[in-house]
């Protein structure tokens, strides 16, 4: 069946997990021909067998990494009618407690990645291509344990409003996403760390008792990209917001528990 996707020709990055995994697989089997890029090539494999996909692996902070994947969008896709840049790091760490090494790789791949990736594919995009960016509701709202992260995630937010002006032909597009359950982004946290912040965060009610699954906002995100394929729309933000209500003090742990369970992938 044909789909607004269809033919279309894609690049994400940071499609072996998470959120960049789901819109890979949408756009796959909505008829796109898709490079899912990512460092762990085992996993992209299993991501590009969904459909007309081509996988590449591909280090953001490594130049030659990026050259490469430019050099195989070109030969396999010919030019690109969107680029979604999905990858991030999320660590779990007090802001006094991350290292310079930590600052230097979270900026490297959350947001001076994003900008040198866009580079090396710039030649290849068409005109009106669409260029989206996964940003976090966290930026305006920051909590305790993540404010590295919303750091280099308000960089990149100001990197994209800058290249709105800098490349006016083309569609900006932030994803803005609030929590979302099913991704890899807190499989590394220190738990003893989280169960040290679990009350600062229920008592600003960070924590809801419902979250958005990672395959649903994967659809919406890719239903969104057909929108604007069909329409030639110039959307330039969207915001997801999980359905859950915030978790209220006095709380039971276990509530807590049962609400944030999604967050460590099974494997």
């Amino acid at each position: 069946m044909e789909t607004a996707l269809s033919g279309r020709r894609i690049v994400v990055l940071g499609a072996s997990s998470g959120i960049g995994r789901a819109v890979a697989t949408c756009a796959l089997t909505g008829g796109a021909r898709v490079l899912v890029a990512a460092r762990r090539t085992d996993r992209l494999r299993e991501v590009a067998a969904a459909g007309d996909g081509v996988a590449v692996e591909c280090d953001v902070r490594d130049a030659a990494d990026r050259r490469r994947l430019a050099d195989v969008a070109a030969h396999e896709l010919g030019s690109v009618d969107a680029f979604v840049y999905m990858a991030a790091r999320v660590p779990m760490v007090m802001m006094v407690d991350e290292s310079p090494e930590g600052w230097a790789d979270l900026f490297a791949t959350n947001a001076s990645g994003a900008f040198l990736t866009f580079a090396a594919l710039r030649r290849l995009l068409t005109d009106n291509a669409i260029v989206a960016y996964a940003a976090s509701s966290g930026v305006s709202a920051p909590y305790h344990g993540r404010g590295a992260y919303t750091v280099s995630k308000a960089a990149l937010d100001e990197g994209v409003r800058a290249l709105r002006i800098e490349h006016p032909q083309l569609r900006f597009t932030r994803f803005v996403l609030d929590a979302v359950a099913g991704t890899e982004a807190a499989a590394s946290d220190d738990p003893v760390l989280t169960a040290e912040l679990t009350r600062e965060w229920v008592r600003r009610g960070r924590v809801l008792d419902g979250y958005l699954q990672v395959d649903e906002v994967g659809a919406v995100l890719a239903e969104m990209l057909a929108t604007m394929f069909a329409t030639g729309a110039r959307i330039d933000e969207v915001a997801l917001n999980g359905p859950g209500q915030p978790i209220a003090l006095p709380f039971e742990m276990a509530d807590v528990v049962a609400a944030v369970s999604g967050f460590r992938p099974d494997d």
